[in-house]
């Protein structure tokens, strides 16, 4: 009985059924023995939070552990730019990998849902400025794939994989638009928890990758694209460096950047009430974790990334950047209250 009221009080505050949700996905896709098996796994977490919850709430909670725990079926087709079929002049094709992973089928079917949710929601979408620009972006990446097929990263598919990658993006903003207060705070203290256990997710594989100098051996580990390292230009005379869930050690980087910036946002968005103490000292931990695993990936371009943040973030908040220095050592020496 006391065990059901203290889950009780959680539930209030916090989205628990989803986050034990994400965790048991996690744990099972950890030992998971085929991609097949991974794919009905994937679809089941997204099912059930569907039955549980609705499908906005689905697509918000599943993005994380389903676009960061990436387990797709890989594909190659041959790309012969359109210029080389007229012309006389022999012309190399280039091959063009991409996977076809439970992300990225929910995100297309969410794509092609949104008019449907757009009446359910009953609210006019306001685009802010630098919204616009994406979408401008998008647009010229679609153009620019028609004309250079020769770039593989500039693919009709590979952009198309990254606009259902946002996707996520306006569900979020739709159902928080349509959401009461305490709803709201809810749903963001729930994804708070969920990228926190994304980043700390990854982390364990990242130390065990470090430990044993070399892939654990898990289907989640994009292991087929790992590079052989001290070979080449980028790699030479360098030993080992830890991938995480990614196919190279800079997208381990990117990775960690985009969640740790992600958890740190969503933090900023709670009210004074849901940034206890607790949740400042998960905030700290995952982005220590974070630093430590960008630290250990040696990518240049996340420390540069570091410094320019910190540094544009020093010169135009200083007084706010002297307080969050001074409440990190205070919260580092109180103790933690569970």
């Amino acid at each position: 009985m006391f065990q059901i009221k203290k889950i009780n009080k959680y539930n209030k505050n916090i989205d628990l059924i989803a986050i034990i949700a994400v965790i048991i996905f996690l744990l099972l896709a950890t030992f998971i023995p085929s991609v097949k098996t991974f794919f009905v796994l994937a679809f089941l977490l997204f099912g059930f939070l569907t039955i549980f919850y609705s499908f906005p709430k689905a697509m918000i909670y599943a993005a994380f552990p389903l676009g960061c725990v990436i387990v797709s079926q890989i594909h190659s087709i041959l790309v012969i730019p359109a210029k080389a079929i007229a012309s006389n002049q022999y012309w190399e094709g280039r091959h063009l990998f991409f996977g076809i992973s439970p992300y990225t089928i929910i995100s297309t079917i969410a794509l092609l849902m949104i008019p449907f949710w757009q009446k359910k929601f009953k609210s006019k979408i306001k685009l802010l400025n630098y919204e616009k620009l994406i979408i401008i972006l998008i647009g010229l990446g679609f153009l620019s794939s028609l004309y250079g097929s020769l770039i593989t990263s500039l693919s009709l598919l590979n952009v198309f994989f990254q606009l259902v990658s946002i996707v996520w993006a306006w569900y979020l903003s739709r159902t928080l638009f349509n959401s009461s207060k305490e709803t709201k705070q809810k749903i963001l203290t729930s994804l708070f928890f969920i990228v926190s256990l994304i980043i700390f997710y990854e982390s364990l594989i990242v130390i065990k990758q470090t430990i044993s100098q070399s892939s654990v051996g898990l289907l989640v580990e994009s292991t087929k694209f790992t590079p052989t390292f001290g070979l080449g230009a980028d790699e030479s005379g360098g030993g080992f460096r830890p991938f995480g869930l990614q196919a190279h050690p800079n997208g381990l980087a990117n990775n960690q950047l985009k969640l740790a910036f992600c958890a740190l946002l969503i933090f900023c968005h709670l009210t004074k009430n849901e940034q206890s103490k607790r949740n400042k000292k998960i905030l700290i931990f995952v982005l220590t974790l974070s630093l430590i695993n960008i630290i250990l990936s040696l990518s240049r371009a996340a420390f540069i990334a570091i410094f320019l943040v910190i540094s544009i973030f020093f010169v135009r908040h200083k007084n706010k950047f002297i307080k969050i220095k001074k409440d990190l050592k205070k919260q580092l020496n109180a103790p933690i209250y569970f």
